[in-house]
């Protein structure tokens, strides 16, 4: 299994998207940014 270190995942508003698409063809993604947990945007919204 792969892994991946994502920096900033949540900008700009759509990179959440290739982290999605990485875990989804099962690499292990670990995000790390500034922006609190509670704050970051859900893929519904």
């Amino acid at each position: 299994m792969k892994n991946v270190i994502f920096i900033s995942p949540n900008f700009p508003v759509n990179y959440w998207q290739f982290c999605h698409e990485l875990r989804c063809d099962g690499v292990n993604v670990l995000g790390i940014g500034d922006q609190p947990y509670d704050e970051l945007r859900s893929k519904a919204a």
